[in-house]
């Protein structure tokens, strides 16, 4: 077995190709011995600590991942700015090790397995987020609020909305002079998202849409109540 490396000169470092390259003679019995099975490749600094691997791109300091490019290619490199890729393999996997508060990774390894842990998305608790206080979210209750009070019990969804994209922007300045513009936009069009839904609030507690408001939300609690059906659902006759 041999390991086979190219090196190639970059203006801000070098780029290192390894490949595994297999030397042994195929035997005439027991061929299977001369095969490499899932063999992995694990590279790190000589020292084997410091963090010497560059990612491909990082966006914080690569100013050409976003020029030029749309508002979608902007926004994915801000919102993924630290989520950084070190190396590709040909029909196998790299997973890196990257220390905390470093963008440097300190080891490189070959996996034919990769894994992600994806965090779970837990919807906060009202008790437990001051910016929803007041929030109601109870269907039967909204159903039976008068309208003033409805606007009140759904309005602070719209307001937590505003109040954390505004904490938002004032974190722009933060961030590296080339993805400001385009976190300024996104905070733009997040607001115009928070108005339509502080609209559509103020909308569903006007008195002429106490009618259709009532029924819809019975209607999507109980979809065969409130009248004589034919079918719902299994195909028996319900009578109300």
């Amino acid at each position: 077995m041999q390991l086979a490396a190219r090196v190639v000169p970059t203006q801000s470092g070098k780029v290192v190709d390894l490949a595994l390259v297999n030397r042994q003679e195929l035997p005439d019995s027991g061929k299977d011995a001369a095969w490499l099975f899932q063999p992995r490749i694990t590279v790190t600094a000589k020292d084997e600590n410091a963090a010497v691997f560059d990612p491909l791109s990082d966006p914080v300091t690569d100013t050409s991942c976003v020029t030029g490019k749309d508002f979608e290619d902007c926004h994915l490199a801000l919102l993924y700015r630290d989520s950084l890729e070190y190396a590709s393999g040909r029909n196998v996997a790299v997973s890196a090790e990257v220390r905390p508060g470093e963008r440097r990774a300190w080891k490189l390894e070959t996996t034919w397995l990769p894994s992600y842990d994806i965090p779970q998305t837990v919807a906060p608790r009202v008790e437990e987020t001051p910016p929803l206080a007041g929030l109601e979210l109870d269907m039967e209750k909204l159903a039976n609020l008068a309208p003033a009070e409805l606007s009140r019990a759904l309005l602070p969804l719209a307001d937590g909305y505003s109040n954390w994209l505004r904490t938002r922007s004032a974190q722009v300045s933060s961030l590296p002079e080339h993805l400001r513009a385009t976190a300024v936009e996104a905070v733009r069009r997040a607001t115009q998202i928070a108005d339509r839904i502080r609209a559509g609030i103020n909308l569903l507690g006007t008195p002429d849409t106490r009618r259709w408001r009532r029924s819809d939300l019975l209607a999507r609690r109980w979809p065969c109540s409130g009248a004589t059906a034919t079918s719902c659902g299994s195909g028996r006759r319900i009578r109300t």
